[in-house]
């Protein structure tokens, strides 16, 4: 169901009105001669916006003159006027004259095709009050026309008449009783649209109409989408558990209460209605979807794995349900699953760009670097060109070949700020990755020249600043980001971080780690930061629990130097060597591992 403000635009009529026969035939006897001597003098004296002539011999009138024609003329002259007066004034865009003339012609007349043209004039210039004295001719005159009580119905709910607005919108409910699934949806719509009106007020209408078709699960359905909207989760979780129960392998309605659990943050509930629906109707490919992603917002990445599976396993031809388990493959460091599915997105969809840049990482992560080259040069997305050729320099650099790799960055065109941003980050990873650290920090102060509030920037200098042993501008640096966004879990982790190691303000390293892991728990770089602190704090045992759930969650060289000499201090040397030998094997050059190693005596 789409969420649609209503307007009044698709009411019939909204270019050059449709008369009735009687109004069509005044038209057609109306003299030249009237309609230049009787309208044509007060039509040119009318300031539409902005004048024809703006000589002082042509001045403006107000609109009560405008609307009112010569005292000589009889009345259907009168309407003829009111009609051209109105016309014209909407083709030069004064819709307020406009409505005002077409106003007085349909009170005037109750002609219903001039009824419904006024209505959108005045609905259309905001003139409420007159919309709704129309709205109410509208209804009085065709009473089997849903939409005059559509309209009627939501001008009372604006004006806070709630009871009015109930019995409109039954009404209109009850003329479509042929096609009650579209004429729910519509007065959903309706309620939902408008701004002006209380969430109680809204849901009171749509729980009187819902309330009169006990047996209809659209009632319901449209009664949790005007909940939903209205932000009252309750009313609409029990408003779809009642369609539910009338239609169970309503899909919509399930993505609707998946919505609500995951909103509510109730993992086990969610887990358990997903599994009951989908062991019923396995097929159901939107929910199947909506269920993964909803996996991935929870860091469950193995059951959202086997859900886009499943999906593959009844579409096996989806080229986005194999990405989807490229990527989650990509991110948990199964590079041989990641590779396998990738592979298969670009048998299914050639132009699948996305998969070639993700290979390229694959390959990166292997460290087969002319083949990530290789995969990032072949993206040709205009999207997706500015982060393939950014990474394609990146594996360069890794490769080897970092003044190569500076010398393609400089050539990189770089279109707005995001992008001039981007560039500076790379440039300053490389050289920090090359080990220039003065060269990486006089980039980012030149970065910070242009943009001195981007916290990305002020990040990266604050990581390099440490580095460099510069604590008081890394610790300025990282403050300034936690002003700017003060739930930024990285910098938290890196500014508690900083203090640990370069400082004995132990106490404070520990509560912003600690709040940074409230932020994100489970990351693996702030448990190995938490168990660097409780390190230095001499709480060894803690330290060493805290560090091997940081490797098992990911492995890393410098979480691996840390658990090494918190086990060799704690007594368990040949653990502690056997742990840092295997991890120097892998990374012989990697500075934490060779300082570890200089401090156990290996």
């Amino acid at each position: 169901m789409h969420h649609q403000a209503f307007t009044g635009t698709d009411m019939p009529e909204n270019s050059k009105i449709k008369l009735s026969f009687s109004l069509r035939s005044l038209l057609a006897v109306a003299s030249a001669s009237l309609i230049l001597s009787g309208c044509g003098g007060v039509l040119d004296k009318v300031k539409f916006g902005q004048a024809r002539d703006e000589s002082p011999a042509v001045g403006a009138i107000s609109n009560d003159e405008a609307v009112s024609p010569p005292q000589d003329v009889d009345a259907e002259a009168t309407l003829v006027y009111q009609i051209l007066l109105g016309e014209i004034a909407h083709q030069r865009g004064d819709i307020h004259l406009s409505a005002e003339a077409f106003y007085r012609a349909a009170k005037d007349t109750r002609d219903k095709a001039l009824v419904k043209r006024a209505t959108t004039m005045a609905i259309a210039a905001k003139q409420y009050d007159m919309a709704q004295d129309l709205a109410q001719i509208w209804a009085e005159e065709m009473p089997d026309d849903p939409i005059g009580h559509d309209t009627l119905g939501l001008l009372l709910l604006e004006k806070g008449d709630v009871q009015g607005a109930k019995k409109q919108l039954s009404r209109s409910v009850s003329l479509r009783k042929d096609q009650l699934a579209a004429a729910f949806q519509r007065v959903a719509e309706i309620i939902s649209s408008r701004k002006g009106v209380s969430a109680v007020q809204k849901i009171a209408v749509m729980k009187s109409i819902a309330d009169q078709y006990p047996k209809e699960a659209d009632a319901q359905y449209s009664l949790a989408y005007v909940a939903l909207l209205a932000d009252d989760a309750g009313t609409a979780l029990a408003a779809v558990n009642k369609a539910l129960t009338m239609r169970p392998d309503w899909q919509e309605a399930a993505l609707i209460k998946l919505s609500l659990l995951e909103e509510k943050k109730d993992l086990p509930a969610l887990k358990k209605f997903a599994s009951d629906f989908l062991g019923k109707y396995p097929q159901s490919r939107q929910f199947r979807v909506a269920y993964a992603r909803a996996l991935i917002t929870s860091d469950d990445l193995k059951e959202a794995t086997r859900q886009f599976k499943q999906v593959l396993k009844y579409e096996p031809d989806s080229a986005e349900a194999a990405l989807a388990v490229g990527l989650l493959a990509l991110d948990s460091e199964d590079y041989d699953e990641a590779e396998k599915y990738l592979l298969k997105v670009l048998e299914l969809d050639d132009t699948q760009d996305q998969a070639q840049l993700y290979l390229g990482q694959v390959a990166e992560a292997r460290k087969q670097y002319d083949k990530a080259i290789k995969w990032y040069g072949a993206v040709k997305k205009p999207e997706l060109q500015m982060e393939a050729r950014l990474r394609l320099i990146g594996a360069m650099a890794n490769k080897g070949d970092v003044d190569g790799a500076l010398k393609l960055l400089d050539a990189t065109p770089a279109f707005d700020r995001e992008q001039r941003i981007q560039v500076y980050l790379s440039r300053e990873n490389i050289l920090r990755q090359a080990g220039r650290d003065k060269e990486a920090l006089e980039v980012l102060n030149k970065a910070l020249k242009e943009y001195p509030a981007d916290p990305d920037l002020l990040y990266s200098r604050g990581l390099i600043a440490a580095n460099l042993h510069d604590i008081e501008l890394a610790e300025t640096d990282l403050r300034e980001v936690l002003k700017l966004e003060p739930d930024n879990a990285h910098a938290m982790n890196a500014l508690g971080y900083t203090l640990a190691e370069s400082t004995d303000r132990y106490d404070e390293a520990r509560q912003l780690i600690t709040r940074a892991l409230e932020l994100r728990p489970g990351d693996p770089f702030i448990l190995d930061s938490l168990g660097w602190v409780e390190y230095k704090l001499g709480n060894t045992d803690q330290a060493i629990e805290l560090l091997r759930k940081a490797m098992k969650e990911k492995y890393d060289p410098e979480i691996a130097a840390h658990l090494s000499e918190a086990l060799y201090s704690k007594g368990d040397r040949k653990a502690a060597k056997a742990l840092l030998t295997k991890a120097l094997a892998d990374d012989p050059k990697h500075e934490a591992l060779i300082k570890a190693a200089e401090k156990i005596g290996q």
